[in-house]
């Protein structure tokens, strides 16, 4: 009896720790470069280590929130940009869940177009600037939970049936 409430502890530690290592499976990160001839390079990638290839990578105006830039990443995961004239921002866009965003880099003499005040950046709302959690996550988090209690439930179940073995084997006495 001993055996299979070992068994079953194992399998569910072994459910529970493949649950969480999907849950932080992999994160979309984000570097952005200026360099020294007016351009920056956005490079895209996963923290992994994997390459993110064919990742949108969109330059957004601050002021009016038009897209100023838009192309996929290729091969080496990187691309080379002119920095815009006005204020932006950068989203690297790798999927559902997968969104990062990081401010834009000022050319060397600064925007050409200035700001827009801030009760003008409050109608311009970014749709990504805050990445929700993806749904991969709630999924995972699901599963755990039910793991949780599935170990609760079987190690419940076998302490009643110790239980009821300790009861009879002192009845027989």
């Amino acid at each position: 009896m001993s055996e299979k409430i070992g068994i079953g502890f194992i399998l569910s530690l072994a459910l529970i720790f493949c649950a969480l290592s999907c849950a932080f499976a992999h994160s979309l990160i984000l570097g952005v470069y200026g360099n020294d001839d007016g351009t920056i390079t956005v490079e895209g990638k996963y923290d992994t280590g994997a390459t993110a290839q064919g990742a949108q990578v969109r330059l957004e105006s601050l002021n009016a929130g038009t897209v100023l830039f838009k192309q996929r990443l290729g091969l080496a995961s990187e691309l080379t940009v002119k920095i815009p004239e006005e204020p932006y921002r950068i989203l690297l866009d790798g999927g559902p869940g997968h969104v990062a965003v990081k401010a834009g880099i000022a050319p060397k003499n600064g925007f050409s177009v200035q700001p827009n005040p801030p009760e003008q950046k409050a109608k311009n709302a970014d749709r990504h600037g805050t990445p929700g959690l993806s749904r991969a996550y709630f999924v995972t988090l699901g599963l755990v939970f039910c793991f949780l209690f599935l170990t609760l439930f079987i190690c419940r179940q076998n302490t009643n049936k110790i239980i009821k073995t300790i009861q009879g084997h002192s009845l027989k006495r």
